[in-house]
């Protein structure tokens, strides 16, 4: 007979050798250099536009499945591959220009990581096959697929490049994800209950593209007139809307605010305004061009705006009163840098003379000797590489 019981080791023998610890991984908040010689290779078909870090992971989207990654030693940690059949025009490394990073949330004291993929799902009969979003979602704690939900969208597969679906997850208020998924034909905007999970909402129409506090600020459209919109997360139902413009843009500002880019459909005036979750503006602000606006919240106090081509700006404001605090305009004293990422009061970019960081309340240089240019970071390493030459996690050292 066999019994296993807890073990009980042996005392170590007075002249036993203890191993020696570990060395702990060094760690800068925020980071302002990288070595880049000792950057960890990722696993082959990761970009690094599309991973999100949390502690000592990485989550990645690919073509096929969402990995956790061992950001130290590259090493796969666990995967969640979609339950239906990616889109063939989505599952190639070529067309991920309609895929967004993971969502990282924490839902009732668990880290979970949202991902979407856009597949296919099969017709029958007289049905035409159709576009579905399949979300996944990843327990952070072990790495594990906790639920997918497939939710279908009222569009055919024609088999074009044009008609794959641009999905984006737009954020999560207490247990509700929004996502919204853009096509040739329409916008879908949905809220899913986490918990359940289900859809818990649905408006047709609109393209939603921030969440200012606890209200989806999107864009609707009647011919060829646009409207900024206010719908309530929880629900789905509208609360503001503001009417009578064209070449509308929308876009993520922090927790709080939205940035919204718009020209007047009666005489092409331009105006660019951070909004709160009434829509007012909460601060004067310069009127910038709209066009390809991104803004990167660092998870502590500011927000940087910025777009990279024509004529490039960066602006960075307060991410709790919306006051802007400095900006870098093409033309003046100093070179505009192409933003990456903010994070914990620091703004990482490049220009001509290589990567910079700068002071996210001042808009002043940190660092000029940054080693990389990365597009995510944390207090461990920034991510950066190419398709081509491989994706790495380089280390922070500075």
């Amino acid at each position: 007979m066999v019994a296993v019981t807890g073990c009980a080791e042996d005392p170590p023998s007075p002249s036993a050798e203890k191993a020696p610890a570990p060395t702990p991984a060094k760690v800068f908040d925020p980071p302002q250099s990288f070595d880049a010689k000792a950057g960890t290779l990722l696993p082959a078909g990761i970009l690094p536009n599309l991973v999100s870090l949390h502690g000592n992971t990485g989550y990645a989207i690919t073509a096929n499945d969402l990995q956790a990654v061992d950001l130290a030693t590259g090493r796969s940690l666990g995967r969640a591959a979609p339950e239906n059949e990616i889109f063939e025009a989505a599952a190639t490394l070529d067309n991920l220009d309609t895929t967004h990073a993971p969502t990282i949330t924490n839902l009732n004291g668990t880290d979970l990581v949202l991902a979407a993929f856009t597949v296919q799902i099969p017709g029958e009969g007289t049905t035409p096959t159709r576009f579905g979003v399949e979300l996944t979602g990843m327990d952070a704690g072990t790495n594990k697929q906790a639920w997918s939900l497939l939710v279908e969208l009222p569009v055919p597969v024609t088999g074009s490049r044009r008609s794959n679906p641009d999905v984006t997850l737009v954020g999560v208020v207490d247990r509700l994800l929004v996502f919204t998924a853009i096509t040739t034909e329409s916008y879908y905007t949905y809220g899913i209950d986490l918990l359940t999970p289900k859809v818990a909402w649905k408006v047709d129409g609109l393209a939603a593209g921030a969440l200012a506090g606890d209200v989806v600020v999107g864009i609707t459209e009647t011919r060829s007139r646009q409207s900024v919109v206010g719908h309530k997360a929880a629900d789905g139902s509208r609360v503001w809307n503001q009417d009578d413009m064209y070449d509308v843009v929308v876009a993520q500002a922090g927790p709080r605010f939205a940035f919204v880019y718009s020209r007047n459909y009666r005489d092409g005036v331009r105006s660019s305004r951070v909004i709160d979750s009434a829509g007012a503006a909460v601060a004067p602000i310069d009127t910038y061009d709209g066009g390809s606006v991104r803004c990167s919240y660092d998870a502590a106090l500011t927000v940087t705006c910025f777009r990279h081509e024509p004529d490039p700006f960066v602006f960075a404001f307060d991410s709790q009163t919306g006051q802007v605090l400095w900006e870098l305009r093409d033309g003046g004293d100093r070179l505009v840098p192409q933003v990456t990422v903010a994070w914990h009061g620091a703004v990482y970019g490049g220009t001509d003379n290589g990567p910079v960081v700068l002071d996210a309340r001042t808009g002043l240089d940190r660092s000029a000797s940054v080693g990389i240019t990365p597009l995510a970071v944390n207090e461990r390493c920034g991510v950066a590489g190419t398709r081509q030459d491989g994706v790495r996690c380089y280390p922070a050292n500075g």
